[in-house]
């Protein structure tokens, strides 16, 4: 069994690798695991534990759709939280609202659901997560640092393709190993 996503690859650059060492320095000693740039990604359906038959159906099921999808373009724009209940629990880099991203990816989801390969019901938020809070930072120590950020645009990216990876949890951080790449036309 393997643990599988179907995701876009943010590409490493300056202006985001920049953020990020800014909030790794602003949140300095707190319980915060950053993603590391290599690793940046928008999630567009997380599959779970999948077995290989699985895998290379989610393959066949995912080609045939995203074969005749259009390349499109996203805007990475403002910085954010997901608080619960004790705190900051994700902080993300935000995408403009895209009509090709979730057209893309609720059609894909609309798929996969239908072939009995996700069963996710949860809306979908568009995001890039880049900080996983680990302990206990409080919501304004969080807020503050971030509303520096709020609306500040950093870049466009141009998306041109589609991964389906697998998650390998490794005590350093997650490896993403990719397992196919949809070209979009």
């Amino acid at each position: 069994m393997k643990r599988i996503f179907i995701a876009i690859k943010i590409p490493e650059t300056e202006e985001v690798t920049q953020l990020l060492n800014t909030l790794r320095k602003s949140l300095s000693g707190e319980k915060i695991k950053w993603v590391e740039p290599r690793n940046i990604h928008i999630t567009l359906a997380f599959l779970g534990e999948l077995n290989d038959e699985r895998i290379d159906k989610t393959k066949q099921v995912a080609g045939s759709f995203l074969e005749g999808e259009g390349r499109f373009k996203l805007d990475l724009r403002s910085i954010g939280i997901f608080a619960g209940s004790r705190g900051a629990k994700v902080i993300w880099l935000g995408i403009e609202h895209s009509p090709g991203l979730e057209s893309l990816q609720g059609d894909l989801v609309t798929l996969l659901v239908e072939n009995h390969l996700y069963d996710n019901s949860r809306k979908f938020a568009p995001h890039i997560t880049i900080g996983r809070v680990k302990g206990h930072v409080p919501l304004e120590r969080v807020r503050t640092v971030t509303e520096r950020f709020r609306n500040k645009y950093f870049r466009s990216v141009n998306v041109n393709e589609i991964i389906l990876y697998e998650s390998i949890l490794k005590p350093a951080g997650p490896i993403y190993e990719p397992l196919k790449t949809f070209e979009l036309s």
